[in-house]
This record gives structure tokens, sequence and C-alpha cells, in this order.
């Protein structure tokens, strides 16, 4: 292990930078690894914690490589988000286009639920996004009963999916 350029101690906002150090691995515990990495030590100042980042960016410096990581947590929790509360449990097609375009309609969705959320002071979201579909659902179909002749093409829509299942 060696040192990589200046390794004082760092204070940062929310991280204390305690060792920035230039580490090599093992692949399966016998083989090192000609790729050089680093390994910054750093304490949370909140609760004492300390954290540890590895990365192959021998570029950045320990502050840009904390926040990189930082908002690559924001990305784990939006997906969380996406998975738990929207039900985006996996993509029907692997092209990027139609993943790009689910992951569209879903955040629009989302946004959509939040702003109702927020309008009719519901403070719990699982309801609220419940409220919004029954609304959205009972909207779509006044609309199609009052328009000239949707009535019968909604009952013969109802009846073709009833038959079918």
């Amino acid at each position: 292990m060696r040192k990589h350029k200046a390794c004082k101690t760092i204070a940062h906002e929310q991280v204390q930078f305690i060792q920035d150090s230039i580490v090599y691995l093992y692949t399966d515990g016998h083989k090192l690894l000609k790729e050089e990495f680093r390994l910054i030590e750093a304490i949370n100042k909140e609760d004492g914690k300390p954290l540890w980042f590895l990365t192959n960016m021998l570029d950045l410096t320990t502050a840009q490589i904390a926040y990189v990581y930082k908002q690559r947590w924001q990305i784990e929790v939006l997906f969380r988000f996406l998975k738990q509360e929207m039900n985006l449990t996996h993509f029907v097609c692997n092209h990027s286009n139609a993943i790009q375009g689910i992951l569209y309609c879903t955040l629009i969705a989302a946004m959509l639920i939040l702003v109702y959320k927020k309008k009719n002071g519901i403070t719990s979201y699982k309801f609220a996004k419940t409220q919004f579909f029954k609304e959205l659902q009972a909207s779509v179909i006044l609309e199609l009963i009052e328009t000239p002749g949707g009535f019968e093409r909604f009952k013969l829509y109802l009846k073709y999916h009833v038959h079918k299942l």
C-alpha cells in the first residue's frame, strides 16, 4: 500500500478524510491485480462512523469522490422509491428507448401523484396513489360514457374483456 498524493486529514462539510491510499486487490484471493485502486478512509462527522470509499478514479479529489458516492446513493434511493412505490419491478424490453420511455412515464406519474398528494393535504403516499388512480379511472370512464356512442363502445370493451377471462 502506498500513500496517494497529499494524505493530510482534510476537513469537509459532512466527513473528515483520514487516509487516501493506493491499494492493489487480489482475484480469487491469490492473483494480484495490476490495476491500482484508491482506498479512502473517512469519518462521518455526525455520528462518528467510519466510511471507506474504494474507487479506480485516481484523478479526483477525496471530496469529489465522496460527493460522487453521495449522489450515487441518492440514485439508489430514487430507484428504491420507483420499485416500491411505483411498482417498477422489471422492464418489458431491454431496448434503451423502451427503458427510457418507461422511466419517463413512471417519473411523470410519480410527480402527478406528489402534486395530487400536496394539493389534497394527504400525508400518506400510498393513500394518495390509490386515490389518484381511482379518480383518474373514474374520470376516464365518465369521459367515455359522456362521449356520443361512448357508452356502447365501453360496454363492448367490458364484455370483450370479461369473456376473455
